[in-house]
């Protein structure tokens, strides 16, 4: 009859009062972490206090409803090819195929971490992989983070050229990607020596490693793929979501949006 969330520490249940709940909720955003991060959570720990309102545990939810102060989209930083290629050639050779492999697929950190030898299709036309699952916070993996999520993409050949030494020898439930001593990437130990790498390549912008998978987006876009096939290829739940946030992207959207402008102007004048 214990409850254990961070901030909350160890807890009996039915001392945990909504002002508890809501100073938790307070600290994370304190600290920076997203609204939509937050609310995950919060929402983790109401079902799990509702269970226990269900079991005659306790009298009441008091996570149910806690106000989240809603923060703006981090903003997106992408990069150009060229000045992947440049970052890429400030990157230690042992981490290239999977700075590529982000870049160059848009898959999550977490879903690109999580790949096994069996969840690729290598000699297929085109080559292909399958995002079977992901890592989650707190350990342990689980399904992809949307049911539009398990998915199957087309890679390029550069891109498999780099993969299939990877995985000569391996077992098809090993770890495609590792680091340097065999074990699971982690965003947080990689986090130093990204920052590294983006200062020795001398690019003029400071992008996040999620960037990667912004910037296949736009590429993709650039080349004319469509919103809809986007969203099959980045897993989104509904395309509303990849329109949100990357339709402003889309050349078409941008003509339009000048002419629309251009017009107004020429009524004025």
């Amino acid at each position: 009859r214990q409850i254990e969330a961070s901030a909350l520490g160890p807890m009996p249940l039915d001392c945990v009062t909504r002002d508890d709940v809501a100073a938790w909720v307070r600290t994370q955003e304190t600290a920076g972490s997203a609204s939509k991060t937050i609310r995950n959570r919060q929402g983790l720990l109401s079902a799990a206090l509702q269970r226990a309102v269900d079991d005659g545990l306790i009298n009441r939810n008091t996570a149910h409803r806690v106000r989240i102060v809603r923060t703006e989209r981090t903003e997106m930083t992408f990069l150009t090819p060229g000045e992947f290629a440049t970052l890429l050639a400030a990157t230690p050779t042992y981490y290239r195929p999977f700075l590529m492999a982000l870049f160059g697929t848009g898959l999550r950190f977490g879903e690109m971490t999580a790949l096994r030898p069996r969840d690729l299709s290598l000699n297929d036309t085109p080559p292909t992989l399958t995002v079977a699952r992901a890592w989650k916070h707190g350990g342990g993996y689980g399904p992809p983070k949307t049911s539009k999520g398990r998915r199957t993409i087309s890679l390029p050949k550069a891109l498999v050229d780099e993969i299939r030494p990877l995985v000569a020898g391996k077992r098809s439930d090993d770890l495609v990607f590792t680091n340097m001593v065999g074990a699971r990437i982690r965003k947080d130990t990689l986090h130093a020596q990204w920052k590294s790498w983006i200062a020795k390549s001398g690019i003029d912008k400071s992008p996040r490693i999620h960037d990667l998978r912004h910037s296949h987006a736009s590429w993709m876009i650039g080349q004319g793929v469509s919103l809809f096939d986007l969203r099959q290829r980045l897993g989104h739940e509904s395309i509303q979501t990849t329109a949100d946030v990357y339709g402003h992207l889309l050349p078409e959207a941008q003509a339009q949006a000048e002419r629309a402008a251009a017009l107004a102007f020429a009524a004025i004048t």
